[in-house]
């Protein structure tokens, strides 16, 4: 995407979509953390129920220091 391009809403809504569909599939269903890096941004927080704050996500991850584990 060009950086003063202008999405329309259905087009960012299909983004979207996308984006979580890589997330059910890939991070919850196969447990491929690795996969986050497409999902979430350098800088995003995940807030996991009963767990406290995992602060730049794809560092973390990269790193070894946090594991994600689907439940359910």
């Amino acid at each position: 995407m060009q950086g003063n391009e202008k999405l329309s809403l259905e087009s960012i809504l299909e983004r979207m979509k996308e984006t979580n569909a890589i997330f059910d599939r890939e991070v919850v269903g196969k447990g491929n953390a690795a996969r986050l890096d497409d999902v979430y941004t350098a800088s995003a927080r995940l807030l996991p129920p009963g767990a406290p704050v995992i602060r730049a996500v794809r560092q973390s991850v990269n790193s070894g220091k946090e594991q994600f584990r689907p439940s359910g």
